[in-house]
């Protein structure tokens, strides 16, 4: 569980033990003691991982009722942010990559998304070959910490600026735009971006 573990420890670096908690649903629909319960049950999920006996499947199935129960939207942003990043992980590892694509999603596009959520999401596309969306979630680490980029193969690069093509000018272009203002380049000696900055030009 390599992938969940990293997944819990850049999550709890997140103040998301708050008391004030911003919400933005009606809160009269939400009692205390169901939000108390919202809470504790999130944090018992949390602790779960860190067990070495970790039970993916029965940890899968706490989140997911945690992020399906009525007072989920009340709880502070940090604590849904570690919700939806860890339930995500904890579907990557089980390689139940379908039903990780909403939580991914869910988590990278909150305002506490680190690259670690966006790499994710990115892997995760690669496992479905979605690149429909691995182009814009590789676009975003290029814009936003590219010096992640070397974590990826020259393959994997060029794999994506091939299917970058296939993709509407909108989704291509920032791509392509991205990898130039990144200055990236393969790692091996013997290839160029040349093809890639072509593309770009064409």
């Amino acid at each position: 569980m390599k992938i969940l573990f990293a997944a819990c420890a850049a999550a709890l670096l997140a103040c998301w033990a708050q008391t004030a908690i911003a919400i933005s649903v009606d809160e009269t629909a939400i009692t205390a003691d169901s939000l108390s319960r919202e809470r504790a049950a999130l944090q018992l999920a949390i602790a779960e991982t860190q067990k070495s006996n970790l039970d993916a499947v029965a940890l899968a199935k706490s989140l997911k009722a945690i992020i399906s129960d009525a007072a989920f939207p009340a709880l502070s942003d940090d604590e849904r942010h570690m919700a939806y990043l860890v339930y995500g992980a904890t579907l990557y590892d089980s390689e139940d990559w379908t039903s990780a694509r909403d939580p991914l999603i869910s988590a990278s596009g909150m305002a506490e998304a680190s690259a670690f959520d966006w790499g994710l999401r990115l892997s995760n596309d690669f496992r479905l070959r979605d690149f429909a969306d691995a182009v814009p979630a590789a676009t975003r680490i290029a814009k936003n910490w590219p010096d992640k980029l070397a974590d990826y193969s020259d393959g994997g690069m060029f794999l994506l600026v091939r299917e970058a093509k296939k993709q509407p000018p909108a989704i291509e272009i920032p791509f392509l735009e991205g990898l130039y203002a990144a200055r990236w380049k393969p790692q091996s000696a013997f290839s160029t971006a040349d093809s890639v900055w072509l593309a770009l030009i064409e």
